[in-house]
């Protein structure tokens, strides 16, 4: 992906710039909210990795001038970089038009999640080529040799087909509230069971349903189900292996 890197601080700007091109990314930097701006205008850029205090014109403002001239659909993904990690700075950041936020020290897993769910929701579901399920989560919190934890992971599985409907509906409906409420829950039990991918396309989809700038590609639930039953099928045999190594 093409992104633009908008932060003050020297050295911060060194390093998240060095994380994202280790991710095989491009990325252009500036040194203001103000060129943030002007070349988020200029250029085809897929995310801005906007910070969020900078002299004159802060990313908070940035943000809004961009979502101004191109519409909160037809620009890029913004994604808030703050050291203030605070309560209710998340909410300040969506409501004055970014998709997503980042807390300084700026970390590379979580700089990964954040660009490989900005992929995910660009294509449908995919998870820009991170893991789809973390057994280690799920062998941890499933017992391959008690029948009742394999029946929850079972009725995990039955329930995502739900889920997914109830997700799409609410877009369909514009109905925000619902969206994020149902991509929360999903969100948290995927995450519980360790279907990584499908935890991170949820956690998007809620985070864009909060801000209401959310639409779902054409064939978002073909790639999604098809990631999704490839995850299944690796934590059965997962499962199936791990039960078989119990002692008996």
């Amino acid at each position: 992906m093409r992104i633009l890197l908008a932060e003050d601080n020297e050295t911060n700007r060194k390093v998240a710039a060095k994380m994202a091109a280790s991710l095989g990314h491009s990325v252009e930097v500036v040194e203001d909210g103000a060129a943030a701006v002007r070349r988020a205008l200029e250029g085809a850029f897929d995310v801005v990795l906007m910070d969020v205090q900078m002299p004159e014109l802060d990313g908070l403002e940035a943000t809004r001038r961009i979502r101004a001239a191109l519409g909160r659909r037809g620009g890029p993904r913004i994604i808030a970089v703050t050291a203030n990690a605070l309560l209710g700075d998340r909410e300040t950041c969506l409501e004055a038009g970014m998709d997503d936020y980042l807390a300084k020290p700026l970390r590379l897993g979580a700089l990964r999640r954040a660009l490989e769910a900005v992929a995910g929701a660009e294509e449908g579901g995919h998870g820009g080529g991170g893991s789809l399920l973390d057994e280690e989560q799920l062998l941890g919190v499933i017992d391959a040799a008690d029948p009742e934890c394999v029946e929850i992971f079972d009725e995990f599985c039955a329930g995502v087909p739900a889920a997914l409907d109830a997700i799409g509906g609410a877009v369909k409906a514009s109905d925000w509230e619902a969206a994020a409420g149902r991509a929360h829950q999903l969100k948290g039990s995927a995450a519980t069971m360790g279907f990584t991918a499908l935890a991170d396309w949820a956690a998007k989809v809620e985070t864009l349903a909060r801000s209401g700038g959310l639409t779902l590609p054409e064939r978002w639930r073909v790639a999604l189900e098809g990631q999704f039953s490839e995850a299944r099928l690796r934590a059965g045999e997962a499962l199936s292996d791990a039960g078989a190594q119990a002692p008996r």
